[in-house]
Parts: C-alpha cells; structure tokens; sequence
C-alpha cells in the first residue's frame, strides 16, 4: 500500500468516527466544516502544517472537486483560532496552520477509537476466511465509502426536496457495490467477502449498529454540504420551533409498543423535546386514526377465525400483533378486554409522548372544497402507481387536506411539517413541489436528528433504528399478510384456520396477482374470486384428509417402531437377568473357593503347627539325651583328672591333694562346658532358651 492509499484509507477510516456536535450556537453546516478541517489537519501527519490551499485541496468529495467553499473555509479556519483549536504558523509567503495539542489529542482520541472498532468489526467477519481478517480490511472499508454515499443521498434528497423516486431497489445496490469494489481491490476469497459484507448488514450489533450509523450520518453531512446553496441546511433552524403534524400511520406506530417502528416514534419524541419542536395531531388524523382503529377491530373480529396458526406472525397489522402478544401473557383476554386499550388514542399518545390535538374550522370548509377533491384523486392515483393498488376515498381525503393545511401554515411563516411513513406521499411531493408543502418521512428526519442531538445519550438506539432501516433498504422485504387478505375468506364463509397454512398463504398470494381490485362483498367480484379459490379448496378437506393420512401413517411407523423398541427392551431386560444369574453363579463360586481356601490354610497352618511341635518334641529328646552324654562326659573326666591327683598329687592326704591340684577339676569342668554348645547344636540351644522362657 502506497503512502497516499494509507492517507485515503485512513481520511475513509475517519468518516467512520463519531463526530460531535452541539445543537446551540453556530449551525451545524459551520460545525461540520469545522469537524472535517481539523480531521484533515490530524490525518495529513505533518508538523508544518497546511495552507488554505492544501486544505482546498483535500476537502473533495471522491477527489474530483472542492467540498467547501473558500470562504466557508476561510471562515471554518477564524472560528477554530478563536476557540483556540488552531494553531498559526510563522513562515513562509502563506500562513500555515496545525492543530493545537487540546485539539489534536481529542481527535487522535476519536480516530483511534474508530479504527479499534472498525479492527474489531472486520476481524469479527472476516477471521475465518481465507488469507486472514488484515486482506479483507482495505476492500471492506472502501465498500462501506461506496455503499454509504450512495445511501445517503437518498434521505439528503427527501429533506432537500430536490429529486423523487426513492424507490431505488436498493437491495440491488449492495449487490453492485460488492462487484465494484471487487474489480477495483484484490480479496484472497470473493466469496468470503461477499458473505462477511451481507452479515455486516443483516445482524444487529451494537458495534456494528454504531459503523453503519456513523458512517451513515458522515456522509450524509459530507453530501448535503456539497450539493445544498442554502445555508439552512442541517442547521437547527430548519425545524427548530416547527409545528410536526404525525400522519396516521406515524400514531399507529406510538400507539402498540409491539409495533416496528414504535421506538422510531419515541425517538422522534425525545427530538422534538431536544430542539422544541410540537409534536401535533390534527382533529382530522385523529378522526381518520379511531375510524382506522375501529374497522381494524371489526375486520380482526371477522378474520382472526379464518387465519391459521402458522401464518399469524406473518400478518402485518397492528390489532393483530398487539393481541397476539397480550395473549401470550394472558391466553383467557378477549377480543373487547383488549380493545379498551385503544379506544383513547389521544389520551395515550398525550399522556406518553405530550401529542397535542390542533382543530381548526377551516377543515370543515375545505372538506368540500374542488381542490381538495382534486388532490385527492392525485395522491390516489400516486400510490396506485407505487403499490398497485389505488388509496382508499377516505384516507385520500385526509392527505389531501393535511398537505395543504400544511401549507397554508408555512405561507403564514407558520413552519410546519407532515411526517409520515408513506413513501409515496413524499414522493409525490418532491414531484409536484407545491408551495410550503414540507413533507419528510421518519427515517429521514431521525437520520438528520443524529448531529443535532446534543451528547451520546440515545445514539445507540438511533444507530439500531437506523440499522434496522438500512437492513430493509439493502435487502428484499420480507413478504408479510395484511388483515384484509383473508376477509374474501370470511365473505365466502371458507373455513380456512384448519386448513393447511401454505395452501392458504399461496391462495391469498394468487388473489393479490389476479384480482387486487376485486370486492370480495360484490356477487360478481365473489365469482371471480371463486374461480382462483377453487383451485385450491375445490374440496378444502382433501389435503388436510392427506395430511391426516400421512400423520396417521406416521403414527403406525412410530408404532411399529415403538413395539420393536418395546421387544428389543423385552430381550435386553431377560439378556440382563441371564448376566444377573451368571454373575450370582460365579460370586458363589467364588465365596466357596474362598470357604475352600481357608479350610486349606487352616489345614496347612495345623500342619506346620503339628509338625512344628513333633519337631520341638524331637529337638527335646535329642537335647536331653546329648546334655545326658555331655553330663556323663563330665563326669568320667572329672573322675579321670580325681584319679590322677590322687596318683601323683602333692599332699599328705586325698584332701591336701585336691587342694593343691583343684585347677585340674575346674578346668575339665570348663572344656566340657565350652564344647558344650557345640555339642548341641543352635536348634537345641535355642530349644533350651524356649523351655527356660527366654525367647518366643
């Protein structure tokens, strides 16, 4: 990588980092220019400094032409010095400039976190794959850039009312950002970064809700300030003290928590608390709003009996979800217990998110006005063109009159906004750019709230609503049922909850394609119906009879499978009692070749004990016959020496010659007791020892 890819890569890396901005004072246009020239100070990593030339000269959108104008520049550079974030450089013919240490350090800080958290992400996706995370990291990155900026430009041009048709198949765009960056950077797998890519953006993470969000938002800002001339533009101006008028969907969406978009809606409230802006419900949205509730209610009450277990969590509606999550909790509420609970719509959205109602006489007097019929027609006609379908009398009729309520208020110098979820309201006011008409949808105005809301506190829950948004955009929706796709069901009187869910779903899918404009109430639009329908419940019972045919044959395969279990268990249990039998057999014999061995221990140690005694008797006869001899030795010696002192002792008598000679006695005496021993024997002595009770 050269030095100018890791400067461009590092400048990519940056518009990743949060930046902080503060809702009072300049606007945020100002505060963004100033953000994006100290970010580009940190990253040019030189301590001269850069000249207001240099910094033109970075400050490019795609490096083609200048972000900023020079004296936007000029202007960002003076407001920096004064709050002393920049430094001033002597030298040279241009002054140069640098950022100052308080400010180099905040920023050093804020990029550092952004490429830890980038690291982190690209190592979570990629650490597996071929080649290692580090090969994936420069083409991940500059897919992000891409794939961003193109995004982006959709919600600018929906606040900037410059350019429709949001409908950009945008599930599209992932697929050719992808191929792009592939062509133009080097991955050991394609694959492994096309799977890492698609990851990133369907789960949800809090790191990689933050990115998405972060990278979002910069571009967002970097975009605007390149194509908007109005110096209102992300300024607090825009909305600051602005009267939003919810359309009735944005109040269906705080009305059910259970709803996808209700923490959408409490995040708009908490913005509109942060700028003060008044978060309004006209008398007629209200009206349309309970007669919305109250037909919802009815159609539910009709249907719900008709739609099978399996295919209520793919229903769309917002009775249907809020009841099937408060019969979770409790399975004996009713229909009318859990109906109470929107019967106070207002009272609801006041109570938890201070929605005020504005009435005015004007509504009467413009209800029958031709212009209003007029428009009416056209907004029909509009989401007719966009959804295949043609918007009801009724729900045209209050667009119709809260546009040009609107309006009116805005020519007054009364700022007042209509935010809305209908796409196809906004797109019909970017096309016919009816004077004071502002119209923004939710996801646009919360994206644009992000740099204005002061502080991190809830940046977490916008970077997941915003996640949530960018996962719909990027890929197909999912493919949800509305209440009304089962009334033709409940007209006919088809009992379909029994009825194989598939068989069913693909019923509806069929009507949709063949007759979506057919009244199911009509006898002739019911004949027509009728035919589609027979197609699959020609004899309603006949595949749910299969169904209960094969569980029936499955049952009598579990059967047989269960009654072989049950003879398998049988011959295991009597293979068990064999082993048992076999077992207490061999411990028998084992306790009487025990019983056997001691008996012939026992046998043994009697044995030895007899013959140890025999032996002792033996020894005994043999010691007293030898102490016998040894004795009698003695005395024949000892009458032998006796003899010889009488012979040829010194003395007058026998007595005088004993006295004179008695060495002689004592010395017979002790030779027969030296060899004593030895005539013996160590058996006999020890014998002799034993018998005296000396020794064991």
């Amino acid at each position: 990588m050269t030095i100018c890819d890791g400067t461009t890569l590092k400048r990519s890396v940056l518009l990743g980092a949060r930046i902080r901005f503060s809702p009072t004072g300049a606007s945020v246009r100002n505060q963004a220019i100033e953000r994006i020239i100290e970010q580009n100070l940190a990253s040019a990593e030189t301590a001269k400094g850069l000249t207001e030339q240099e910094l033109q000269h970075l400050v490019t959108l795609g490096g083609q032409f200048s972000m900023l104008r020079a004296a936007d520049l000029r202007q960002g550079i003076d407001s920096l010095k004064h709050a002393g974030r920049v430094l001033n450089i002597s030298g040279g013919k241009q002054p140069r400039y640098i950022l100052s240490e308080t400010a180099r350090t905040e920023v050093d800080r804020v990029t550092a976190e952004a490429e830890e958290r980038t690291k982190k992400t690209i190592k979570e996706l990629f650490r597996n794959a071929f080649g290692g995370e580090d090969a994936y990291g420069r083409a991940f990155i500059l897919l992000l850039c891409k794939l961003f900026s193109e995004l982006s430009e959709v919600y600018v041009q929906v606040i900037t009312r410059k350019q429709g048709h949001l409908d950009l198949a945008e599930h599209r765009l992932l697929f050719i950002a992808i191929e792009e960056t592939l062509k133009s950077e080097r991955v050991p797998d394609d694959q492994a970064f096309r799977y890492g890519v698609n990851r990133f953006f369907r789960e949800s993470t809090p790191q990689f809700d933050q990115i998405k969000w972060n990278m979002a938002q910069n571009f967002y800002i970097a975009k605007a300030l390149g194509i908007s001339d109005s110096s209102d533009l992300l300024s607090t101006d825009i909305f600051k003290d602005a009267a939003l008028f919810c359309d009735t969907n944005v109040l269906i969406a705080g009305l059910s928590p259970e709803s996808r978009h209700y923490s959408s809606f409490q995040a708009l409230a908490k913005s509109c608390g942060t700028i003060g802006m008044n978060l309004n419900a006209t008398r007629i949205t209200l009206e349309e709003l309970r007669r919305v509730i109250d037909d919802q209610n009815i159609l539910l009450r009709r249907v719900i009996d008709r739609i099978p277990e399996e295919t209520r969590p793919k229903i769309r509606n917002f009775l249907l979800e809020a009841y099937l999550s408060e019969k979770a909790k409790c399975d004996s509420l009713s229909l009318d217990d859990f109906y109470v609970r929107f019967q106070t719509p207002l009272q609801t959205l006041k109570d938890s998110f201070g929605v005020s109602e504005v009435d005015d006489v004007w509504f009467d007097k413009a209800f029958d006005d031709p212009e209003t019929k007029k428009l009416s027609i056209d907004l029909s006609n509009k989401y007719k063109l966009m959804r295949g379908r043609p918007k009801s009398e009724s729900a045209s009729l209050h667009d119709a009159l809260l546009v040009r309520y609107v309006s009116l208020e805005n020519i007054k110098k009364r700022k007042s906004w209509i935010i809305t979820l209908d796409i196809t309201l906004a797109e019909w006011n970017v096309e016919k750019k009816i004077q004071g008409s502002n119209i923004i949808t939710l996801d646009a105005f919360l994206q644009w709230m992000g740099p204005v809301t002061p502080g991190t506190n809830g940046e977490s829950k916008f970077s997941s609503i915003f996640a949530e948004a960018i996962r719909n955009q990027l890929f197909p929706r999912d493919t949800f049922f509305q209440l009304r796709d089962f009334h033709v069901f409940a007209e006919m009187e088809i009992d379909t909850k029994q009825l194989p869910a598939e068989d069913v779903e693909a019923c509806i899918r069929e009507i949709k394609q063949t007759g979506p404009l057919l009244d199911p109430s009509k006898a002739e639009d019911r004949e027509k119906l009728g035919t589609v329908i027979q197609r699959y419940f020609a004899d309603p019972g006949t595949k749910h009879k299969r169904i209960i045919e094969e569980l029936q044959t499955k049952s009598k395969n579990l059967s047989q499978e269960l009654a072989k279990e049950k003879q398998m268990r049988t011959e295991a249990e009597k293979r068990v009692q064999e082993l048992n039998l076999q077992t207490q057999e061999m411990s028998n014999q084992i306790e009487n070749g025990q019983d056997a061995l001691s008996a012939a221990i026992l046998r043994i140690d009697r044995l030895e004990e007899k013959e140890k005694d025999e032996q002792q008797k033996r020894l005994m006869i043999s010691a007293i016959r030898r102490t016998a001899l040894s004795f009698s030795v003695l005395v024949l010696v000892e009458l032998l020496i006796l003899y010889l002192v009488r012979q040829y002792g010194v003395g007058a008598n026998l007595f005088q010659k004993l006295t004179n000679s008695w060495t002689w006695p004592c010395l017979g005496f002790a030779i027969v007791a030296v060899l004593y021993p030895f005539f013996m024997g160590r058996e006999r002595m020890r014998l002799l020892k034993w018998w005296k009770g000396e020794t064991d």
